[in-house]
């Protein structure tokens, strides 16, 4: 039933947005593609023979993909008799919607098709190409919006592929195209009307739909969808099977109330469609609403003599509650997690006036929810398992969660991700694909009065005071090299520990560069857990050369009066911030002993309306660099900037002094937490004593900060049944089985994850106090205290727990744990 679990779905743009022709390209466990949207080219389509892992495809240049076959693609409207083709696509990169992103399905929308002169008139708004790509299988769907009648009409698309795939199967509503050694592509169409035509002699393949009357305002689509494998002829009876004859699937809601669910296959999007409710949902922020839980029993059953695979969308539309922080899980019958991933992908977005999104297409705006599983059924077998969601709390505590924001609506219509602890708005977002922008964007603390007009809002979104960035490089033209090529791996969607990495590579290709980013489940603050690698490939000369800043040049809300640093020691220079004229208000600043850090408070609030504002800080747990040739350790100064028309001062991270160039085998590996600090002890509404009894002794100073730094430096020693990877977020490998680990240190709550486990239940994890073994359970709903992963390269599981570390007067001392197994 997991064997999907390691296929997975990457898209990127080939070259950075600033690229004269507009090309994205798709790879996928399966095969790849390459789209000039602007000039509506497949440019390149096919399988991949031998697929790299999803870690190696994460780091791979565009080579791959370019030495796929040339696939000619076009697409036409009819009108009596004469054929218009499809020329163009989109004026700007936001014209090409990133509607769905994530593991499994990327779904893009290309709008503002250009027909040929003399075509009858369409809406070009909601005229457009969906591409539909799963791991194993993409749909292309040309929709058309008719601005006038018109009669004697049709729509075509039409595939054209490479002299080597001659060998044509006919498989009755799938055909096939193959070259000697079994590699091609199958093809059947995505709706009933949708007529297929193969030629084998030319190596085409047409589908087409007849519409004999076609009202002015309403849609008609053609559409085919393309399986490629490495050898369609073994693979096509299965595909026709799977297409013809879906497996049945069954869906009971059990909670908050008990519901028959509808279920509806698509077959052009190739899911099964479980219609979710809002049961329960007692407010959009009530507190009642945080411990709202859903489950939904799962029936599937495939009756036929093979595998199936089989995609689910668990989907709302319409109003979402909890949207900002759904966190969702399979479970199995006993509810213990399976370790198979959701995607989240959502929009909240309506009419926004962002970008050119003004007079767009309305068709994926506003409040929907898809949470999309693949998964393997055996033959002749019926599996059952459980979708469980939650809003805000995962047990007792906030949950975790990372998902893919679709921007249409708002502006920009690229990836944007969103990442919450708890369901009270936005944590921290990252936006990778925006050229000349900020990484890092939306930074918003955690359980503090909410922004508006009333004050001491609970539950509710907090105030701004983002952002953050990494690799800021400009060439000796002083022209910015973007991010360029990133494509984004979804490890851990949560709910105890988020993790993703962003890679790619600097515009000019000169660098080398990989981010992953986690959020935890915790009661008291927001952290940014960053890991960043650069590595140099080629000699670089730069005008200016920042590694990481917090903001950044081009999104900041907040300036704060004061500056601080130090280590685990306490500190080390405290100075007067002085805001704007864009340039280094100190020298570069060595950062050095255990635990270093940096902190930003006194913050001014750049809004006029309630709500508490937030300090900043950074702690560096790891930093290990060469530069310029020569190890180098970490520096920073305070550079005063104007961000959106207002002075402030921003911390950047640099080389150190004397270093003007980068040399090939340079490197920066480093971990970085971002901290978003309540100001006053009054701000805080949450439970932690421990954060609220440090606030009002150190309330807006640097001392918060350095607590958090010297409390969270942990040290970790594994002592029995396995090995620490990892000391902050703590990482063990079993041996396979029980594992036995002291944790001296800690502030709030510090995820723990045992990873090489032979099974996924019958683990609890205990805590010694007080000379007793006690099982630490922050459960409301019987197995929701951990998080499982699966890890489908070792085959093994991982689980992930909230360790509970404060102590009182935040005293250092050492915590037993052990992860023990039923009737040891």
């Amino acid at each position: 039933m997991w064997d999907n679990t390691a296929d997975y779905t990457y898209q990127w743009w080939a070259a950075g947005l600033r690229a004269p022709d507009k090309v994205f390209h798709i790879q996928t466990s399966r095969y790849g593609l390459a789209f000039d949207f602007h000039q509506f080219r497949l440019t390149r389509f096919g399988p991949i023979e031998t697929p790299p892992s999803e870690e190696e495809a994460l780091h791979q240049d565009n080579r791959l993909i370019e030495s796929l076959p040339e696939v000619a693609f076009a697409a036409a409207l009819e009108h009596q008799g004469q054929s218009y083709p499809v020329e163009s696509a989109g004026r700007t990169y936001e014209d090409c919607h990133l509607i769905e992103s994530g593991k499994y399905l990327q779904r893009r929308w290309l709008t503002y098709l250009t027909f040929a002169q003399g075509a009858p008139r369409v809406d070009v708004r909601e005229s457009g190409l969906e591409l539909c790509a799963w791991p194993d299988r993409i749909a292309f769907i040309l929709r058309v919006t008719a601005t006038q009648p018109i009669a004697g009409g049709a729509l075509q698309l039409v595939f054209t592929l490479p002299p080597g795939y001659s060998n044509f199967s006919d498989g009755g509503d799938v055909g096939s195209f193959a070259g000697e050694d079994g590699e091609g592509l199958a093809v059947l169409g995505a709706f009933a009307q949708t007529a297929l035509h193969f030629d084998p002699d030319t190596r085409t393949c047409t589908a087409r739909v007849e519409i004999d009357d076609w009202p002015a305002g309403e849609e008609r689509a053609v559409g085919v969808i393309v399986y490629p494998a490495p050898d369609v002829p073994a693979q096509l009876s299965r595909i026709v099977s799977q297409e013809a004859h879906p497996v049945r699937v069954r869906a009971v809601q059990v909670a908050p109330e008990a519901h028959e669910l509808e279920v509806a296959y698509r077959r052009e999007f190739g899911w099964h469609a479980i219609a979710l409710r809002n049961d329960g949902a007692t407010g959009e922020y009530a507190e009642a609403g945080n411990h709202r839980i859903e489950r939904v029993n799962i029936t599937v059953e495939n009756p036929g003599p093979s595998p199936h695979t089989v995609r689910l969308n668990f989907a709302k539309d319409g109003r979402v509650f909890g949207i900002t922080g759904v966190s969702a899980i399979l479970r199995d019958a006993e509810g213990h997690p399976l370790g198979v991933p959701v995607q989240l992908s959502k929009n909240w977005h309506a009419g926004g006036t962002q970008g050119s999104t003004a007079g767009q297409s309305q068709r994926f705006e506003g409040q929907w929810f898809h949470g999309l599983v693949m998964l393997t059924i055996p033959a002749g077998e019926t599996v059952h398992f459980e979708y469980t969601s939650v809003n805000a709390l995962w047990g007792a505590l906030p949950a975790a969660s990372h998902a893919q924001l679709c921007l249409v609506g708002w502006g920009g219509n690229q990836l944007w991700n969103q990442a919450a602890i708890g369901a009270w708005g936005e944590n921290l977002c990252f936006q990778p694909e925006h050229p000349e922008g900020s990484f890092v964007t939306d930074t918003r603390p955690l359980m503090v009065w909410g922004m508006g007009d009333a004050p001491q809002k609970q539950w509710a979104w907090t105030h701004n005071v983002g952002g953050a960035d990494f690799l800021v490089y400009y060439d000796p033209d002083v022209e910015p090299q973007s991010h360029s090529r990133i494509k984004t791996r979804y490890r851990r969607h949560g709910p105890n520990l988020t993790e993703v990495t962003y890679a790619g590579t600097s515009f000019d290709r000169k660098v080398d560069l990989a981010y992953t980013v986690s959020l935890y489940r915790t009661d008291d603050i927001t952290r940014g857990l960053y890991r960043i690698r650069y590595d140099v490939v080629e000699k670089v000369a730069f005008t200016k050369l920042v590694l990481f800043q917090c903001g950044s040049y081009v999104y900041n809300y907040t300036k704060e009066r004061k500056f601080a640093y130090g280590n685990a020691a306490g500190l080390i220079r405290e100075w007067d911030a002085q805001w704007g004229g864009f340039t280094y208000r100190t020298d570069r600043l060595e950062l050095t002993g255990e635990a270093p850090w940096i902190s930003m408070h006194e913050a001014e609030r750049w809004t006029e309306d309630a709500g508490a504002w937030a300090n900043r800080g950074l702690v560096v747990r790891h930093w290990d660099a060469k530069l310029g040739g020569k190890r180098a350790a970490a520096w920073v100064a305070e550079i005063g900037v104007p961000v959106h028309g207002k002075d402030t001062s921003l911390v950047d991270f640099l080389p150190p002094p004397g270093v003007t160039e980068l040399l090939p085998g340079d490197y920066v590996e480093a971990e970085i937490v971002h901290v978003v600090m309540p100001q006053h002890a009054a701000d805080y509404y949450g439970p932690n004593e421990n954060l609220r009894q440090a606030l009002a002794a150190h309330a807006n100073t640097w001392r918060v900060i350095h607590r958090e730094a010297a409390g969270n430096h942990l040290d970790v020693k594994v002592t029995r049944g396995g090995t620490l990877e990892h000391r902050y977020p703590v990482r063990i490998r079993s041996r396979g089985g029980e594992v036995a680990f002291t944790v001296t240190g800690g502030v709030g709550y510090v995820p723990a994850t045992i990873a090489g486990l032979v099974d996924y239940r019958g683990f609890t994890l205990e805590r010694h106090v007080e000379g007793h073994w006690i099982a630490v359970d922050h459960s409301w709903h019987g197995n929701d205290d951990w998080q499982t992963d699966f890890d489908p390269q070792t085959q093994r599981w991982e689980l992930t727990y909230s360790l509970p570390l404060d102590t009182p007067q935040d005293e250092r001392l050492t915590h037993r744990f052990r992860l023990r197994r039923a009737g040891a």
